[in-house]
């Protein structure tokens, strides 16, 4: 047991061979990978959106699945089109959607309750995750393109 004060927010001993558990946000973990940690546990869309990482992906894990999705107000009929506004935390992947898509178009970064840009009109669609959809029904927005689908990954 190690005494409280050696205790800091995100940074636990773990008593197991002199080891160090690090919590940080999903994001951040390809980042900690590649500066050195022995190992590292995310989401497969944040592996994709810091594709600038250099770090070996050996293993999809079991759990965490989901998907990364299109998802907008009931009158998004046009689709991706020039001038179409987007919202995600997923900002890279957007932008690499729209590129191969050859849609320009604006990406706003956003980083929690994405799917407000598209109720209060301030995007048309947000790239969000999505797992049961419940979230989007209650905001009234709709799935209408599964970009990729996504898990937990060790790096």
């Amino acid at each position: 047991m190690w005494k409280s004060r050696t205790l800091r927010a995100g940074h636990w001993p773990s008593g197991l061979g002199g080891n160090t558990f690090l919590i940080s946000r999903a994001a951040d973990v390809p980042g900690y990978v590649e500066a050195g940690a022995e190992i590292g546990i995310t989401g497969g869309s944040d592996v994709v959106e810091e594709s600038g990482n250099d770090v070996l992906v050996p293993l999809d894990l079991p759990f965490g699945r989901c998907r990364l999705s299109i998802a907008a107000p009931p009158g998004f009929r046009g689709g991706l089109r020039d001038g179409v506004r987007i919202a995600s935390r997923y900002t890279n992947i957007a932008s690499r959607l729209l590129s191969s898509r050859r849609v320009s178009g604006s990406v706003l970064k956003l980083s929690g309750s994405v799917e407000l840009a598209a109720v209060t009109g301030m995007a048309d669609a947000i790239l969000d995750i999505v797992e049961t959809g419940r979230t989007l029904e209650q905001n009234g927005l709709l799935e209408y393109e599964k970009v990729m689908d996504v898990r937990a990954r060790w790096l």
